[in-house]
């Protein structure tokens, strides 16, 4: 992708597709406290508020929302959401964290139009189990996939457990878990994966160092994007929930490189879990190509040319009325 036209173009086009969204609702709460003083090992805070954000699969809702035609949220069987509560420091800075866990019940097998969307958000807290995921890997939609590795899981949700993805959107870490491979260079253990879940393309998240985008022919390095980064939490969620119709639609690599980037980017610049907005978006879009965006520049074009047509207008109508004036029989 070279112009801002073309990345118009594609975004545009995400209006087209109808998105499916699966996986574990989760509620990010953020409890802000500023530090008291401490007695011996007993450290004392006081609260000042307090935040709740969407996690899971509701951010990605809200993300796709933006972007897609239409986005439905497949109902799961459970009372509520997993609340994730993150002690924080005035400086953005996570003392620690406590986690009401709630039991997650898989849901039932549901049928979706081949020609939708489905987008997994696989946190590993029991909505998705591996009969689930190979439920879902088995229809012939388009499939969008990340799989977490967190504290609560411990490790036990290994990208393994599904069978094909179309796209898949990983950090570092958790692909290197999945292949008990800390160390070694990281593009084998890529192709390795494209290869068995025979993907379109496979993202690799890696923090302030960007991420990696591979296609199965060619390979794609992009820097990170964010300006002044305060909280990367839901980072990786947004790349994939921005750049999953992309895929779909068959959009280029570096188109899908760089509007995740610039989406993750935006992201990663407030607190906590915020919907990445069309408009946040498209703003950075003309800061990087240092342009307009086209379809702006289009709708003031066609403002100026109804003004145009309401002057003519009225300009023959008062014409008209002259005209009568004059041709008025003299009394």
């Amino acid at each position: 992708m070279s112009t801002l036209s073309e990345a118009v173009t594609w975004l545009d086009r995400c209006k087209e597709v109808t998105a499916f969204v699966v996986g574990d609702p989760i509620r990010d709460e953020y409890v802000f406290v500023e530090s008291e003083g401490h007695t011996g090992h007993l450290v004392t805070f006081q609260q000042m508020r307090r935040k709740i954000y969407l996690g899971g699969m509701d951010i990605f809702v809200e993300h796709m929302r933006g972007y897609c035609g239409i986005v439905i949220s497949v109902v799961w069987e459970c009372s509520q959401a997993i609340t994730k509560r993150r002690y924080v420091l005035a400086d953005n800075h996570k003392v620690f964290s406590v986690v009401d866990k709630t039991e997650l019940m898989p849901w039932a097998p549901f049928r979706v139009p081949p020609e939708r969307l489905i987008v997994a958000a696989d946190y590993g807290h029991g909505v998705i189990g591996n009969s689930e995921a190979e439920y879902l890997a088995a229809l012939p939609n388009s499939l969008a996939i990340t799989v977490q590795s967190n504290s609560l899981n411990r490790g036990y949700n290994p990208l393994t457990k599904w069978p094909r993805a179309d796209y898949l959107v990983v950090n570092e870490d958790e692909i290197r878990l999945t292949y008990r491979d800390k160390l070694s260079d990281l593009k084998p253990l890529i192709e390795s994966e494209h290869r068995r879940l025979k993907a379109r393309t496979v993202v690799i998240t890696r923090r302030d160092e960007g991420c990696i985008l591979y296609d199965g022919q060619s390979w794609l390095e992009m820097p990170a994007m964010a300006v002044n980064p305060v909280d990367t939490m839901g980072a990786g969620d947004a790349f994939l929930a921005v750049t999953a119709p992309l895929v779909m639609l068959g959009a280029s690599m570096e188109t899908i490189g760089l509007i995740g980037s610039l989406a993750a980017a935006i992201e990663c610049e407030s607190v906590g879990n915020i919907p990445v907005k069309r408009a946040k978006l498209e703003k950075r879009l003309e800061e990087h190509f240092g342009g307009k965006y086209p379809h702006q520049e289009k709708d003031e074009k066609d403002k100026l040319v109804e003004i145009i047509k309401q002057v003519e207008i009225e300009a023959r109508q008062l014409d008209e009325k002259m005209e009568a004036v004059r041709n008025r029989p003299k009394s």
